[in-house]
């Protein structure tokens, strides 16, 4: 059985700034950093591969899900509202929403 007296977060981030912030935050809420598998948060700036996933022990959480980036990316959401707004689209549905540049 593991040792659960403190979370273990693993950072695989590419952004200095980003990694302060997230390093500090964590250990001052008591986590532990590591560099090995044995993790509880994987924080990473870029999505993990497929098996990263099909790994995750159920206790195990990352900071980034598969298929999420149309809704978090400000064009990605631009081009799905637009097309919501389409002449074909349903007007039941429509509401406004804020211009955005692409």
């Amino acid at each position: 059985m593991r040792d659960r007296s403190a979370p273990k977060v693993r950072i695989d981030h590419s952004i200095d700034a980003e990694v302060e912030v997230v390093r500090n935050t964590l250990c001052d809420a008591g986590w532990v950093e590591t560099s090995s598998r044995d993790w509880d948060l994987l924080w990473s700036n870029e999505l993990p591969g497929r098996s990263t996933y099909r790994r995750l022990r159920a206790d195990q959480r990352v900071n980034h899900f598969p298929g999420i980036s149309p809704l978090i990316r400000k064009d990605d959401m631009y081009d799905h509202l637009a097309l919501a707004f389409s002449p074909n689209a349903d007007v039941s549905r429509q509401w406004s929403f804020p211009q955005t540049f692409s």
